[in-house]
């Protein structure tokens, strides 16, 4: 058995433990330049990092660890991302104190058993449990504006609950969702990149310029509409895979 924070858990959940925080404050490819130019990691890597630095230091308990120490945990001075870091940490702390949970993991494990248990199929609900993770958590709260509307696109809410079915679920029957072939893809500034050069997606002259240069795209109309048309254009392509399959002419299985 291992101790992390206050709660103590069987060696196997320790992937949930690190793994929720890691993907709550998926955010890090936004300062990817800073990260290369001070860490001298890539985005993902350098957050990795300071999660499990900030666990390995029993930081990531009700006490909020310090900009200081997050700092020291990230391995570069990035203030604005380190401020993200510690305001994501505040706030789940927050809600935590609320839910009487003494860490994420005990509030993950404790909601799956109660939704197991109501459940008719006797197994969870990807679905409703990346609902609950995005109402009861601001950091997996991804919403953006558009056009003065509010956006839901889900990323970070659905991206733990396929990280945890596919890497605890062969394991354990409480993480062996029932329906994460519901779950959309889990859309940030890549994706959209990633089909565009694919030709996929199409963009306007000033936007392929802005994107061809390198620099960051601001947050705003059109970050959303990246996001939001990569998710639908993925939906497309599955359910063009999903016909192939059916008429025969696709052997590789493929989600609905």
């Amino acid at each position: 058995m291992e101790k992390f924070g206050h709660s103590t858990v069987a060696p196997r959940f320790a992937f949930c433990f690190v793994c929720s925080f890691l993907d709550m404050m998926n955010f890090g490819s936004g300062f990817r330049t800073e990260l290369h130019e001070r860490a001298h990691l890539g985005a993902y890597e350098s957050m990795r990092r300071c999660v499990y630095n900030l666990w390995r230091r029993g930081a990531l308990g009700p006490q909020v660890p310090s900009n200081e120490v997050i700092a020291e945990c990230l391995g570069a001075d990035v203030p604005l991302l380190v401020q993200h870091i510690h305001l994501s940490l505040r706030q789940c702390a927050d809600a935590l104190l609320q839910s009487k949970d003494a860490t994420l993991s005990d509030w993950i494990l404790r909601r799956m058993n109660e939704i197991k248990a109501s459940s008719l199929s006797g197994k969870v609900s990807a679905i409703e449990f990346s609902k609950e993770l995005f109402e009861t958590f601001e950091p997996f709260r991804d919403v953006s504006l558009y056009q003065g509307r509010e956006v839901v696109l889900g990323k970070k809410a659905q991206l733990l609950c396929a990280d945890l079915h596919r890497q605890i679920g062969p394991k354990d029957s409480l993480f062996d969702f029932d329906d994460v072939e519901k779950l959309t893809v889990f859309s940030d500034n890549v994706l959209p990149a990633v089909l565009g050069f694919f030709g996929i997606l199409e963009f306007s002259e000033s936007l392929d310029a802005h994107l061809q240069s390198g620099k960051p795209l601001p947050r705003g109309n059109e970050e959303v509409e990246l996001r939001a048309c990569a998710i639908h254009a993925c939906e497309l392509i599955i359910q063009y895979a999903n016909l192939q399959r059916a008429e025969g002419k696709l052997k590789v299985p493929m989600h609905n």
